[in-house]
């Protein structure tokens, strides 16, 4: 791995522990509620950052991702508005959402000896390699926690 790949790994790291941090003192229902002109809450936001991460990585090379279907389902680019999780479960990804990126992390070269499947995203950027999903994740995580700033100032 790089000295630019683990850069972006430890940019991710930073950005979700910013985002644990801005919400904290959130109660469930504030992550939970959808404001008015929103399609999706701070919970989705989160969830689908988890998701989002480890379809571009570990989906992207074939292997099976580190959540369960029905949550990728649920949080997945398309997908809007469900926060069909209990507050049991988003406490249990919130202790995940460091975890994961670590793990992808260690999974690095195992991952690399797959072929990866090109993507172009929806933000008009094609992903060619996995170092490619990893820089872009931290584009994708950033807007995210942008959203999930500006809910939090509705909620």
């Amino acid at each position: 791995m790089n000295s630019s790949t683990k850069r972006d790994f430890e940019i991710t790291r930073i950005t979700r522990q910013n985002i644990l941090t801005t919400i904290k003192e959130l109660t469930f229902d504030q992550v939970t509620s959808i404001p008015n002109g929103f399609s999706n809450s701070i919970l989705w936001n989160f969830m689908h950052n988890m998701v989002t991460q480890q379809l571009l990585t570990y989906s992207m090379v074939g292997v099976k991702c580190n959540l369960d279907q029905d949550i990728i389902d649920k949080f997945r680019k398309g997908s809007a508005g469900d926060n069909s999780i209990s507050e049991k479960e988003f406490v249990t990804f919130k202790e995940k959402y460091i975890s994961l990126i670590n793990k992808t992390e260690n999974d690095f070269h195992e991952l690399q000896s797959h072929e990866f499947k090109t993507y172009t995203t929806s933000y008009n950027i094609t992903l060619n390699s996995l170092e490619d999903s990893i820089q872009f994740i931290n584009t994708h995580e950033g807007l995210h926690f942008g959203i999930m700033m500006a809910l939090k100032k509705l909620v």
